[in-house]
């Protein structure tokens, strides 16, 4: 019998076995499962292995071009404050 094993049972409070479980809960997420699958199926995801560039492809193909004229979103004014 190892040191570690007779601290172990010298810092237990009670010495008997735990009892058994009479019975066990179902999981929550199990009635979710198949529809967190069917989200999942069609959805990529990133491997380790893999440039994360592939991942947005379809989002970057669906993007709107960019104007081929520059232009500045902002309008800058000048207004003279009342003293």
């Amino acid at each position: 019998m190892s040191e570690l094993m007779v601290h172990k049972y010298l810092r237990m409070r009670d010495l008997s076995p735990r009892p058994q479980a009479r019975w066990s809960r179902p999981s929550k997420i199990n009635p979710w499962v198949p529809l967190i699958e069917q989200w999942l199926a069609g959805k990529p995801y990133y491997s380790k292995d893999e440039r994360e560039l592939r991942l947005f492809k379809h989002d970057r193909a669906v993007l709107l071009p960019l104007p081929d004229k520059a232009f500045d979103p902002v309008t800058y004014e000048r207004i003279r404050a009342d003293k």
